[in-house]
C-alpha cells in the first residue's frame, strides 16, 4: 500500500511538471480563445493547452502575445503560422487566424512563442473565466484529490467471514 501512495504522488509531480505554466519555467500555457478568427478549429472559450518547442514550422497553430502598439497590445491569441522567414539570425513568424482574410500585422520570433497547440477543451473557459492560474489551481486540486484521497483498506477473510454470520 505505501508502494501504491508513492506512485501515485510521483504521477502527481509529473502531472505538475507538464503542466507547469511557461510563464512560471514550465513547459506549457493555458490560452483561452476569445473569438471566432481561428473558426472552425478552435471557438470563443475553448481552453488549448500549448507546449513550447524547439522550433516550429508552416502549419503550426501556436500561442503568442499581441505586441505592443498593436490593436490588443499584450492579449493572448492562437494563431497558425502561415510562413517563416529565416534569412536572418533567427527565423521570424508570420501568422493569421484560420477565419481571417488577412495575416496579422505583427510578425512573432520564436522566443516570443509561447508554445503550440496540442490540446483544447471545448468551451470550458467559460466556467474558469480567462483565468489560466485559475484552471492550474483546478487542474492541481483535482489531481491531488485523486492522488490522496483515502482507500479503504481490503477487508481480511476473517473480517468479512464474521459479518456474513452474524
Amino acid at each position: 500500500m505505501g508502494a501504491r501512495r508513492v506512485f501515485r504522488a510521483l504521477l502527481l509531480v509529473g502531472v505538475f511538471a507538464l503542466l507547469w505554466p511557461a510563464t512560471w519555467g514550465g513547459l506549457t500555457e493555458f490560452t483561452i480563445v476569445n473569438g471566432n478568427s481561428m473558426e472552425p478549429v478552435y471557438g470563443t472559450n475553448d481552453l488549448v493547452l500549448t507546449v513550447q518547442q524547439t522550433s516550429y514550422e508552416v502549419g503550426d497553430v501556436i500561442s503568442c502575445e499581441v505586441p505592443a502598439g498593436q490593436d490588443g497590445a499584450g492579449r493572448r491569441v492562437i494563431r497558425r503560422i502561415i510562413a517563416v522567414d529565416d534569412t536572418g539570425e533567427k527565423p521570424v513568424f508570420t501568422t493569421q487566424g484560420d477565419n481571417n482574410p488577412s495575416v496579422d500585422p505583427w510578425k512573432v520570433k520564436n522566443e516570443e512563442i509561447l508554445g503550440e497547440a496540442k490540446l483544447y477543451v471545448p468551451r470550458i473557459g467559460a466556467v474558469v473565466g480567462g483565468s489560466s492560474g485559475l484552471m492550474l489551481g483546478i487542474v492541481a486540486g483535482f489531481a491531488a484529490l485523486v492522488v490522496f484521497w483515502p482507500s479503504r483498506p481490503p477487508a481480511s477473510r476473517s473480517a468479512l467471514r464474521r459479518m456474513v454470520i452474524r
